[in-house]
């Protein structure tokens, strides 16, 4: 009863990838056949992200203990919308695929708060893609005359904030508008280093390890700049 006019409105997602072929910056082709990822629950908040909106490398290594009222990173606002549940998003389907309500209090929000959410049973969405996994790609990188057929996983542990990104945004939370999560899986892998992957055998993948310098490259990639963004519409 203290708060603003009570709106309702609904949580989208697409992928923003046109195209599965792209160059990264290492200089490898690669070509996405499959790439997921796992998202929940979201936040929208009317105050502004301070630390958690850029990759958090000293979270990675040194995870720290915050007490705040609600979801911490956060100087006052307040939430303008939550959804507490869990979906699986096809990052190469860049149709609109509707998630579910958002309601909460009119006015600007700031930030999206995502998590990234190992799958649930009740998860909605390709949860099949994930293979139980909070993300997943399936894919080909080529540079030089070299090729890697490659696949693998996604998990973030808990601790910290490992698994949380906030997307800065500047938006009017009235009735009826669509709020739309935009995925783009290429900045996820644009600083891996394929050749380092082990070779695989005839007709198999080299698979992503928890240890490799792809996957650390992917956790950071995945809280780039660009990898989320949000939309709305009208």
């Amino acid at each position: 009863a203290t708060g603003g006019r009570e709106v309702r409105y609904e949580l989208e997602a697409r992928s923003s990838v046109a195209a599965s072929t792209f160059r990264t910056s290492t200089g490898w082709d690669v070509v996405l056949e499959e790439a997921c990822v796992s998202l929940g629950p979201v936040y929208v908040y009317s105050g502004e992200a301070t630390a958690a909106i850029v990759p958090r490398l000293y979270d990675w290594l040194v995870p720290s203990a915050r007490a705040h009222p609600g979801v911490d990173h956060f100087a006052g606002g307040e939430a303008r919308g939550e959804w507490l549940s869990t979906f699986a998003v096809d990052a190469l389907q860049p149709s609109v695929g509707r998630v579910g309500p958002l309601k909460g209090p009119a006015g600007i929000a700031r930030t999206v708060s995502l998590n990234l959410t190992p799958p649930q049973p009740s998860t909605s969405g390709n949860v099949t893609c994930l293979r139980g996994h909070q993300a997943y790609v399936v894919g080909v990188a080529r540079r030089e005359g070299m090729t890697v057929a490659f696949e693998g996983g996604l998990d973030v542990e808990s601790a910290g904030n490992r698994r949380r990104i906030q997307v800065p945004v500047n938006l009017e939370v009235d009735d009826g508008i669509r709020l739309r999560l935009v995925i783009d899986p290429r900045p996820w892998l644009d600083e891996a280093r394929f050749d380092e992957l082990p070779a695989a055998t005839e007709g198999s993948r080299s698979m992503i390890a928890a240890d490799s310098q792809v996957r650390a490259a992917w956790f950071l990639g995945v809280q780039r700049s660009g990898a989320f963004a949000v939309e709305t519409e009208p």
